[in-house]
Protein backbone atom coordinates (compact mmCIF):
# COMPACT_ATOMS: atom_id res chain seq x y z
CA UNK A 1 0.00 0.00 0.00
CA UNK A 2 0.93 3.64 -0.52
CA UNK A 3 -0.67 6.50 0.35
CA UNK A 4 -0.44 10.62 1.33
CA UNK A 5 -1.99 11.78 4.57
CA UNK A 6 -1.84 14.71 6.85
CA UNK A 7 0.29 14.41 10.15
CA UNK A 8 -2.74 15.87 11.61
CA UNK A 9 -4.79 13.26 10.24
CA UNK A 10 -2.93 10.58 10.81
CA UNK A 11 -1.63 11.40 14.66
CA UNK A 12 -5.18 11.63 15.61
CA UNK A 13 -5.87 8.35 14.26
CA UNK A 14 -2.51 6.76 15.71
CA UNK A 15 -3.42 8.16 19.29
CA UNK A 16 -6.47 6.21 19.68
CA UNK A 17 -4.76 2.66 18.08
CA UNK A 18 -2.15 3.54 20.32
CA UNK A 19 -4.47 3.65 23.48
CA UNK A 20 -6.04 -0.03 22.48
CA UNK A 21 -3.14 -1.69 21.46
CA UNK A 22 -1.39 -3.11 24.59
CA UNK A 23 2.37 -2.02 25.15
CA UNK A 24 2.74 -5.63 26.12
CA UNK A 25 1.39 -8.80 25.31
CA UNK A 26 1.05 -11.14 21.70
CA UNK A 27 3.02 -9.13 18.55
CA UNK A 28 0.31 -9.02 16.59
CA UNK A 29 -2.42 -7.22 19.61
CA UNK A 30 0.49 -4.33 19.64
CA UNK A 31 0.16 -3.87 16.08
CA UNK A 32 -2.21 -1.45 14.53
CA UNK A 33 -4.05 -2.56 11.34
CA UNK A 34 -3.43 0.14 8.42
CA UNK A 35 -5.66 -0.62 4.99
CA UNK A 36 -6.44 1.67 2.13
CA UNK A 37 -10.26 1.76 1.01
CA UNK A 38 -12.64 4.21 -0.46
CA UNK A 39 -12.17 7.24 2.13
CA UNK A 40 -7.95 6.42 2.70
CA UNK A 41 -7.30 4.98 5.64
CA UNK A 42 -8.97 2.37 7.47
CA UNK A 43 -7.42 1.76 11.34
CA UNK A 44 -8.10 -0.96 13.10
CA UNK A 45 -6.70 -1.99 16.59
CA UNK A 46 -7.55 -4.76 19.38
CA UNK A 47 -7.10 -5.91 22.69
CA UNK A 48 -8.52 -8.59 25.05
CA UNK A 49 -11.53 -6.38 25.94
CA UNK A 50 -12.19 -3.30 23.26
CA UNK A 51 -11.85 -3.32 19.64
CA UNK A 52 -11.71 -0.11 17.67
CA UNK A 53 -11.91 1.13 13.61
CA UNK A 54 -11.73 4.36 12.26
CA UNK A 55 -11.28 6.39 9.04
CA UNK A 56 -8.16 8.83 8.34
CA UNK A 57 -8.58 10.99 4.79
CA UNK A 58 -5.71 10.21 2.54
CA UNK A 59 -4.96 10.00 -1.38
CA UNK A 60 -4.64 6.34 -1.86
CA UNK A 61 -2.15 5.63 -4.78
CA UNK A 62 -1.94 1.92 -3.97
CA UNK A 63 -3.74 -0.20 -2.43
CA UNK A 64 -3.20 -2.66 0.05
CA UNK A 65 -2.18 -3.33 3.80
CA UNK A 66 0.01 -3.50 6.93
CA UNK A 67 0.14 -4.37 10.39
CA UNK A 68 2.98 -2.31 12.35
CA UNK A 69 3.76 -1.98 16.21
CA UNK A 70 1.25 1.25 17.15
CA UNK A 71 3.19 2.86 19.74
CA UNK A 72 6.39 2.43 17.36
CA UNK A 73 4.50 4.30 14.63
CA UNK A 74 2.49 6.66 16.31
CA UNK A 75 6.06 7.96 18.01
CA UNK A 76 7.22 8.00 14.67
CA UNK A 77 4.80 9.97 13.37
CA UNK A 78 4.89 12.79 16.46
CA UNK A 79 8.26 13.20 15.70
CA UNK A 80 8.09 14.08 11.99
CA UNK A 81 7.32 18.02 10.83
CA UNK A 82 3.93 19.17 10.44
CA UNK A 83 2.72 18.31 7.12
CA UNK A 84 2.15 15.69 4.31
CA UNK A 85 3.56 12.38 4.62
CA UNK A 86 3.83 9.06 2.42
CA UNK A 87 3.55 5.92 4.45
CA UNK A 88 3.82 2.85 2.40
CA UNK A 89 4.40 -1.08 3.11
CA UNK A 90 4.24 -4.31 0.90
CA UNK A 91 2.38 -6.38 3.98
CA UNK A 92 5.22 -8.05 4.99
CA UNK A 93 6.37 -6.77 7.92
CA UNK A 94 7.33 -3.16 8.36
CA UNK A 95 5.93 -0.01 7.20
CA UNK A 96 7.98 3.31 5.39
CA UNK A 97 7.04 7.22 6.14
CA UNK A 98 8.67 9.18 4.14
CA UNK A 99 8.48 13.02 5.13
CA UNK A 100 10.53 14.85 3.43
CA UNK A 101 13.72 15.19 4.80
CA UNK A 102 13.27 12.22 7.22
CA UNK A 103 12.49 8.82 6.25
CA UNK A 104 11.54 6.14 9.09
CA UNK A 105 11.21 2.64 9.19
CA UNK A 106 8.46 1.00 11.70
CA UNK A 107 8.29 -2.52 12.49
CA UNK A 108 5.55 -4.91 12.44
CA UNK A 109 3.86 -8.15 11.67
CA UNK A 110 2.74 -9.90 8.33
CA UNK A 111 -0.54 -8.02 7.08
CA UNK A 112 -2.11 -11.42 6.91
CA UNK A 113 -1.83 -12.48 10.37
CA UNK A 114 -3.31 -9.12 11.59
CA UNK A 115 -7.18 -10.96 13.59
CA UNK A 116 -9.71 -10.51 11.32
CA UNK A 117 -12.65 -7.73 11.88
CA UNK A 118 -14.90 -10.69 11.83
CA UNK A 119 -13.39 -12.35 14.83
CA UNK A 120 -14.01 -9.04 17.10
CA UNK A 121 -17.04 -7.27 15.47
CA UNK A 122 -20.68 -8.34 17.55
CA UNK A 123 -23.18 -9.39 14.84
CA UNK A 124 -25.97 -6.98 15.26
CA UNK A 125 -28.84 -8.03 17.51
CA UNK A 126 -32.42 -6.76 18.20
CA UNK A 127 -31.27 -3.98 20.72
CA UNK A 128 -29.73 -0.77 18.87
CA UNK A 129 -30.55 3.16 19.72
CA UNK A 130 -28.97 6.47 19.13
CA UNK A 131 -27.34 7.86 21.87
CA UNK A 132 -28.08 11.96 22.04
CA UNK A 133 -25.07 14.04 22.67
CA UNK A 134 -25.88 14.44 26.73
CA UNK A 135 -25.28 10.63 27.38
CA UNK A 136 -21.45 10.76 26.79
CA UNK A 137 -21.91 13.25 30.00
CA UNK A 138 -23.32 10.95 31.78
CA UNK A 139 -21.18 8.40 31.18
CA UNK A 140 -17.68 10.74 31.59
CA UNK A 141 -19.51 12.16 35.05
CA UNK A 142 -20.15 8.47 36.78
CA UNK A 143 -16.64 7.32 35.32
CA UNK A 144 -14.62 8.24 38.27
CA UNK A 145 -16.71 6.20 41.06
CA UNK A 146 -15.62 2.86 39.18
CA UNK A 147 -13.20 0.66 41.41
CA UNK A 148 -9.41 0.41 41.26
CA UNK A 149 -9.73 -2.87 42.36
CA UNK A 150 -8.33 -5.37 39.47
CA UNK A 151 -9.26 -8.15 41.68
CA UNK A 152 -12.88 -7.12 40.93
CA UNK A 153 -14.09 -6.84 37.13
CA UNK A 154 -17.34 -5.93 37.76
CA UNK A 155 -16.96 -3.23 40.04
CA UNK A 156 -14.63 -2.02 37.29
CA UNK A 157 -17.24 -1.76 34.95
CA UNK A 158 -20.32 0.95 34.64
CA UNK A 159 -23.55 -1.13 34.76
CA UNK A 160 -26.13 0.32 31.87
CA UNK A 161 -29.82 -0.54 32.24
CA UNK A 162 -33.18 0.01 31.15
CA UNK A 163 -36.52 -2.11 29.91
CA UNK A 164 -39.06 -1.81 27.31
CA UNK A 165 -41.43 1.08 28.18
CA UNK A 166 -39.03 3.09 30.03
CA UNK A 167 -37.54 6.10 28.32
CA UNK A 168 -34.25 6.25 30.28
CA UNK A 169 -31.36 4.75 30.00
CA UNK A 170 -29.60 4.64 33.80
CA UNK A 171 -25.40 4.45 34.33
CA UNK A 172 -23.91 4.02 37.64
CA UNK A 173 -20.75 3.19 38.89
CA UNK A 174 -19.73 2.11 42.88
CA UNK A 175 -16.76 1.31 44.12
CA UNK A 176 -18.01 0.17 47.61
CA UNK A 177 -17.15 3.18 49.20
CA UNK A 178 -19.87 5.97 46.79
CA UNK A 179 -22.09 5.64 43.86
CA UNK A 180 -22.77 7.47 40.95
CA UNK A 181 -25.84 7.56 39.07
CA UNK A 182 -27.12 9.26 36.06
CA UNK A 183 -30.42 8.74 33.99
CA UNK A 184 -30.73 9.88 30.21
CA UNK A 185 -34.07 10.50 28.44
CA UNK A 186 -34.18 8.95 25.30
CA UNK A 187 -37.32 9.77 23.89
CA UNK A 188 -39.08 7.60 22.77
CA UNK A 189 -35.23 5.86 21.35
CA UNK A 190 -36.31 2.64 23.35
CA UNK A 191 -39.62 1.78 22.37
CA UNK A 192 -38.15 -1.13 19.94
CA UNK A 193 -36.53 -3.29 22.82
CA UNK A 194 -38.05 -6.52 23.36
CA UNK A 195 -35.99 -7.64 26.82
CA UNK A 196 -34.31 -5.80 29.85
CA UNK A 197 -31.09 -4.49 29.34
CA UNK A 198 -28.79 -5.06 32.35
CA UNK A 199 -24.81 -5.05 31.22
CA UNK A 200 -21.62 -4.32 32.65
CA UNK A 201 -19.47 -2.10 30.74
CA UNK A 202 -15.94 -2.21 31.10
CA UNK A 203 -14.61 1.38 32.77
CA UNK A 204 -11.79 1.59 29.76
CA UNK A 205 -14.40 1.42 27.34
CA UNK A 206 -16.14 3.93 28.80
CA UNK A 207 -13.29 6.22 28.46
CA UNK A 208 -12.42 5.36 25.33
CA UNK A 209 -15.81 6.15 24.01
CA UNK A 210 -15.78 9.39 25.72
CA UNK A 211 -12.51 10.40 24.57
CA UNK A 212 -13.12 8.79 20.73
CA UNK A 213 -16.63 10.23 20.30
CA UNK A 214 -16.46 14.00 22.34
CA UNK A 215 -16.24 15.94 19.72
CA UNK A 216 -18.18 13.90 16.46
CA UNK A 217 -20.61 15.92 15.86
CA UNK A 218 -22.65 12.96 14.35
CA UNK A 219 -25.23 10.74 16.68
CA UNK A 220 -23.75 7.99 18.19
CA UNK A 221 -25.44 4.77 17.92
CA UNK A 222 -25.38 1.55 20.44
CA UNK A 223 -26.04 -2.65 19.40
CA UNK A 224 -25.87 -5.16 21.72
CA UNK A 225 -24.98 -8.34 20.41
CA UNK A 226 -28.12 -10.97 20.65
CA UNK A 227 -26.13 -13.12 22.84
CA UNK A 228 -25.17 -9.96 25.34
CA UNK A 229 -21.35 -10.93 24.84
CA UNK A 230 -20.46 -8.08 23.27
CA UNK A 231 -21.93 -4.31 22.72
CA UNK A 232 -20.94 -1.97 19.81
CA UNK A 233 -20.93 2.00 19.95
CA UNK A 234 -21.15 3.91 16.45
CA UNK A 235 -21.23 7.14 14.91
CA UNK A 236 -20.66 6.29 11.19
CA UNK A 237 -16.93 6.54 10.76
CA UNK A 238 -15.84 5.36 13.73
CA UNK A 239 -16.65 2.06 15.86
CA UNK A 240 -15.64 0.57 19.04
CA UNK A 241 -16.41 -3.02 19.79
CA UNK A 242 -16.25 -3.92 23.43
CA UNK A 243 -16.83 -7.51 25.56
CA UNK A 244 -18.97 -7.38 28.34
CA UNK A 245 -18.62 -8.56 31.89
CA UNK A 246 -21.11 -11.11 32.68
CA UNK A 247 -22.06 -11.03 36.44
CA UNK A 248 -25.00 -9.31 38.52
CA UNK A 249 -24.24 -5.90 39.55
CA UNK A 250 -24.83 -4.84 43.16
CA UNK A 251 -28.80 -3.77 43.79
CA UNK A 252 -27.56 0.15 44.15
CA UNK A 253 -30.92 1.29 44.81
CA UNK A 254 -31.07 -0.30 48.13
CA UNK A 255 -28.01 2.05 49.48
CA UNK A 256 -29.61 5.73 48.16
CA UNK A 257 -30.75 7.55 51.38
CA UNK A 258 -34.12 8.41 51.32
CA UNK A 259 -34.60 12.70 51.48
CA UNK A 260 -37.64 11.87 53.85
CA UNK A 261 -35.12 10.51 56.29
CA UNK A 262 -32.36 13.06 55.88
CA UNK A 263 -31.54 14.79 59.79
CA UNK A 264 -30.14 18.01 57.53
CA UNK A 265 -29.78 19.37 54.47
CA UNK A 266 -27.20 21.49 53.25
CA UNK A 267 -27.51 23.36 49.42
CA UNK A 268 -25.17 25.73 47.55
CA UNK A 269 -23.76 25.94 43.93
CA UNK A 270 -21.56 22.96 42.58
CA UNK A 271 -19.33 24.40 41.23
CA UNK A 272 -18.27 26.67 43.77
CA UNK A 273 -18.46 24.25 46.28
CA UNK A 274 -16.01 21.91 44.26
CA UNK A 275 -13.59 25.30 43.96
CA UNK A 276 -13.52 25.46 47.62
CA UNK A 277 -12.95 21.57 47.79
CA UNK A 278 -9.73 22.27 45.40
CA UNK A 279 -7.87 24.22 47.30
CA UNK A 280 -8.59 22.25 50.34
CA UNK A 281 -7.78 18.83 48.81
CA UNK A 282 -3.62 19.52 48.83
CA UNK A 283 -3.92 19.34 53.00
CA UNK A 284 -6.48 16.78 53.06
CA UNK A 285 -4.30 14.40 51.11
CA UNK A 286 -1.90 14.06 54.13
CA UNK A 287 -4.84 13.09 56.16
CA UNK A 288 -6.62 10.00 54.09
CA UNK A 289 -7.83 13.20 52.03
CA UNK A 290 -10.24 13.74 54.43
CA UNK A 291 -12.06 17.04 55.23
CA UNK A 292 -14.66 17.82 57.71
CA UNK A 293 -18.00 20.16 57.04
CA UNK A 294 -19.21 22.23 59.92
CA UNK A 295 -22.33 22.60 58.54
CA UNK A 296 -24.55 25.72 60.09
CA UNK A 297 -27.80 27.82 58.98
CA UNK A 298 -25.72 30.14 56.49
CA UNK A 299 -23.10 28.03 55.22
CA UNK A 300 -20.17 24.98 55.85
CA UNK A 301 -16.83 25.71 57.49
CA UNK A 302 -14.17 22.97 55.78
CA UNK A 303 -11.39 22.06 57.87
CA UNK A 304 -8.57 19.68 56.46
CA UNK A 305 -5.72 18.67 58.86
CA UNK A 306 -5.86 21.21 61.08
CA UNK A 307 -4.26 23.67 58.97
CA UNK A 308 -6.97 24.61 56.48
CA UNK A 309 -10.21 26.38 57.06
CA UNK A 310 -12.77 28.40 54.46
CA UNK A 311 -16.07 28.78 54.85
CA UNK A 312 -19.04 28.53 51.95
CA UNK A 313 -22.15 30.39 51.83
CA UNK A 314 -25.12 28.07 51.52
CA UNK A 315 -28.66 26.75 52.81
CA UNK A 316 -27.88 24.77 55.64
CA UNK A 317 -29.86 23.36 58.85
CA UNK A 318 -31.49 25.18 62.01
CA UNK A 319 -29.00 22.56 64.30
CA UNK A 320 -25.40 22.94 63.07
CA UNK A 321 -24.21 19.01 61.97
CA UNK A 322 -20.75 18.06 61.45
CA UNK A 323 -19.46 15.42 59.18
CA UNK A 324 -16.05 14.20 57.66
CA UNK A 325 -15.77 12.98 54.45
CA UNK A 326 -13.35 12.04 51.34
CA UNK A 327 -12.68 15.60 49.79
CA UNK A 328 -11.82 14.02 46.21
CA UNK A 329 -15.50 11.53 46.38
CA UNK A 330 -16.79 14.89 47.13
CA UNK A 331 -15.35 16.59 44.37
CA UNK A 332 -15.91 13.85 41.60
CA UNK A 333 -19.46 14.06 43.26
CA UNK A 334 -19.89 17.75 42.89
CA UNK A 335 -18.35 17.28 39.18
CA UNK A 336 -22.11 15.68 38.13
CA UNK A 337 -24.35 18.97 39.00
CA UNK A 338 -24.89 22.17 37.40
CA UNK A 339 -26.06 24.69 39.26
CA UNK A 340 -27.35 24.02 42.92
CA UNK A 341 -27.21 21.04 44.28
CA UNK A 342 -28.68 19.67 47.49
CA UNK A 343 -27.06 17.37 50.42
CA UNK A 344 -29.11 14.89 52.61
CA UNK A 345 -27.46 13.72 56.01
CA UNK A 346 -29.00 11.01 58.05
CA UNK A 347 -25.82 10.43 60.52
CA UNK A 348 -22.56 11.36 60.71
CA UNK A 349 -21.49 7.79 59.83
CA UNK A 350 -24.75 7.23 57.34
CA UNK A 351 -24.35 7.14 53.13
CA UNK A 352 -24.76 11.01 52.29
CA UNK A 353 -26.79 11.70 49.37
CA UNK A 354 -26.05 14.50 46.63
CA UNK A 355 -28.80 15.64 43.83
CA UNK A 356 -30.44 18.66 42.74
CA UNK A 357 -33.84 19.56 44.22
CA UNK A 358 -37.04 18.47 41.63
CA UNK A 359 -34.10 16.82 39.54
CA UNK A 360 -34.03 12.95 39.66
CA UNK A 361 -31.86 11.82 36.48
CA UNK A 362 -28.33 12.19 38.44
CA UNK A 363 -27.34 11.17 42.23
CA UNK A 364 -24.45 10.32 44.18
CA UNK A 365 -23.89 8.25 47.36
CA UNK A 366 -20.87 8.34 49.82
CA UNK A 367 -19.62 6.85 52.52
CA UNK A 368 -18.55 9.41 55.45
CA UNK A 369 -15.46 8.95 57.25
CA UNK A 370 -14.03 8.87 60.78
CA UNK A 371 -13.65 11.95 62.15
CA UNK A 372 -9.84 13.56 62.43
CA UNK A 373 -8.63 14.29 65.51
CA UNK A 374 -6.60 17.08 63.84
CA UNK A 375 -9.62 18.49 62.09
Amino acid sequence: MRAVVTKKELAAGLRIAAMVAPDRGGTALQCVSISTDDIGLHLRATNHVQAWCGEVKAQVLEEGAIAVYATEIKRAVAGLPDRDIIISGDGTGKAELLCPPYKLTVGGIHADEYPTWDEVEPKIGDMGFEYPDRTLDALAKVLPSVSGDEFDPLLQCVNMRTQPGDARITFAATDKSRLAVAEVCMKGQLAQLTHDIDINIPAATIALVCRVFAKSPRILAFQLRGDGERAWFYDGMTEITTSLVDAKYPNFARVIPSEDHADATFMTEAGVFEKFLKSAYPVAMTDMERVTLEIERNGVRIRANGSYESVLDGEGPKEPYTIAINCRFLRDALAMFEGSVCMYFTSPLAPVLLRKRGLENRKAVIMPMQMSEAA
